[in-house]
């Protein structure tokens, strides 16, 4: 980018898209995906706190719907949690805004060009009192799951922090924040957490999942024998 390049003329706003929430997760761009019986298309990926992931054209204003939404939820049974919820466990003496309302989806998804994979991490309330998070693995082309997928996420570690239950610290998806962006390196994602207003008990969490096959690899919690070790980033990844 330079002054001959940003004018009115060759950059700026091509196009708005209504979306069903917020987005906190950074948009990302997939070059030369084949969409079944639409052609090659660059796509701008899209997730909304309220558990959907769309597909847009990256190019083309003509375009006007997506190629593909794939929603995670399935109301009222299955839901995105929302601010409320963290309130009524008392984060920030119950009045909990650091959202203002669902937060489904916030870490950043990650694409692995190679296999025109997108993984998401997706959290849900369901029946009302049980909260989990999940990794899903989408073909870019169709948005369907990947075999396999997704997985809950789950996790344990020895330790005497707080929380531990003889020895044990156990991943809560309820404290537990997945706010930074996913990483993919050398065949693994990587996934971190952190917390939602110092609600406690909390650790900085990081797990790894293999691409091909979204089975745990990497445990690794960072305050095992203490307490408030959340991995924030600024949102980007670890």
């Amino acid at each position: 980018l330079n002054v001959t390049n940003v004018n009115t003329n060759s950059f700026g706003l091509i196009y708005t898209r209504p979306v069903d929430d917020q987005i906190y997760a950074q948009p990302l761009i997939m070059t030369n995906v084949d969409i079944p019986g639409r052609g090659t298309h660059n796509l701008v990926i899209v997730a909304t706190v309220n558990d959907t992931v769309y597909a847009f054209d990256a190019d083309d204003p003509g375009v006007t719907e997506p190629y593909w939404p794939n929603s995670f939820i399935n109301p009222p049974n299955i839901v995105a949690p929302a601010n409320s919820d963290l309130s009524a466990l008392g984060s920030c003496g119950g009045n909990y805004n650091d959202f203002s309302g669902n937060m489904g989806i916030v870490g950043t998804p990650v694409i692995d060009p190679n296999t025109g994979t997108l993984y998401v991490v997706a959290r849900t309330k369901e029946y009302g009192t049980t909260f989990a998070q999940r990794l899903h693995a989408l073909d870019l082309r169709t948005g369907q799951e990947r075999p396999g997928s997704p997985v809950v996420i789950t996790g344990t570690y020895n330790g005497t922090g707080d929380g531990n239950v003889n020895g044990i610290l156990t991943f809560d998806p309820v404290r537990q924040n997945q706010r930074a962006g996913l990483s993919l390196v050398n065949g693994v994602i990587y996934i971190t957490w952190s917390s939602h207003c110092d609600l406690g008990p909390y650790h900085g969490w990081i797990m790894g999942y293999d691409a091909t096959n979204l089975n745990r690899v990497v445990v690794y919690n960072d305050t095992p024998n203490g307490v408030d070790g959340g991995i924030w980033m600024s949102g980007e990844g670890i």
